[in-house]
């Protein structure tokens, strides 16, 4: 979820990327709701990808573009496996 840091609501309209932290384009992508939620997509499938379906495991740089809000320096690296990731509130300013 992607929040305003001073009013803990939902952030709309940010786009959320992953990136693979050996560097590179974005992988997946997904754009915020009025709630701040979001679903990454696959969008540029690394090479080597079996399922185009599917986000590879491994270790991503999360990053986002909100216009109006500073982005922090700090956003969380995660780490998806299965499919499956869990990336913690970020909260802009």
């Amino acid at each position: 979820r992607v929040i305003n840091a001073v009013t803990n609501a939902g952030i709309a309209g940010v786009v959320v990327t992953a990136t693979p932290i050996s560097g590179g384009s974005p992988v997946a992508q997904g754009v915020t709701d009025a709630n701040g939620n979001y679903t990454l997509t696959l969008i540029n499938p690394p090479a080597g990808t079996t399922d185009p379906g599917l986000i590879p495991g491994g270790t991503y740089q999360i990053g986002v573009s909100a216009n109006g809000f500073q982005v922090p320096t700090d956003l969380p690296q995660v780490q998806v496996v299965n499919n499956t990731v869990t990336v913690p509130d970020i909260r802009l300013q």
